[in-house]
């Protein structure tokens, strides 16, 4: 039988050989005065700048190794260009309001996504000029109420992570849908 680390090595060799930038990250947990448990996910690396638009890449066994060395360990995609020449930004919805889940779904198609602790993820390629990308799309944050409930939605576009892989996030599911920039 698979253990969660085998499962997440699998999930790391899968889409680092689809040729995702991805680094390396870990949870830290403290305990709050009233009690609560806080949760802070970081890259592992001293600096990631050097990461973004694939200008670096972590070699697949280090990634592999940080699994077995971490004892929380997580993994994030690095939004923007890819060592395989793609764009890919991401979408992360912080809840789980059914109504809002529809509303994104209808307005963004069904690419590849996974649900995670607080809602879900959603990825997205986006095709034409890197440059005119870089320089057109920016990163977003949108915030609201919707039956009570407060929704965010990030659209991350370049120079920032989305968590994908590790305790708390499901697998990847569905196919990455390609969108071109006009």
């Amino acid at each position: 039988m698979m253990t969660f680390k085998d499962e997440l090595k699998q999930e790391i060799i899968k889409y680092y050989n689809l040729g995702w930038n991805i680094i390396p990250t870990t949870i830290i947990r403290r305990k709050l005065k009233d009690g609560r448990i806080e949760e802070t996910k970081i890259p592992v690396l001293s600096e990631i700048k050097p990461y973004f638009d694939s200008n670096n890449r972590i070699p697949l066994e280090e990634l592999l190794k940080h699994v077995d060395t971490h004892a929380n360990p997580c993994f994030a995609l690095v939004n923007g260009k890819q060592p395989n020449n793609r764009y890919y930004i991401s979408l992360d919805i912080d809840t789980k309001d059914e109504q809002v889940r529809k509303l994104v779904l209808t307005n963004i198609p069904l690419s590849l996504y996974q649900e995670t602790r607080k809602g879900f993820h959603i990825f997205l390629e986006i095709e034409g000029d890197h440059s005119k990308i870089r320089e057109i799309l920016e990163n977003k944050v949108a915030e609201g109420i919707l039956n009570g409930n407060k929704v965010r939605i990030e659209f991350r576009v370049k120079d920032c992570l989305t968590f994908f892989a590790g305790e708390g996030y499901s697998k990847l599911q569905g196919e990455m849908v390609s969108l071109t920039l006009e």
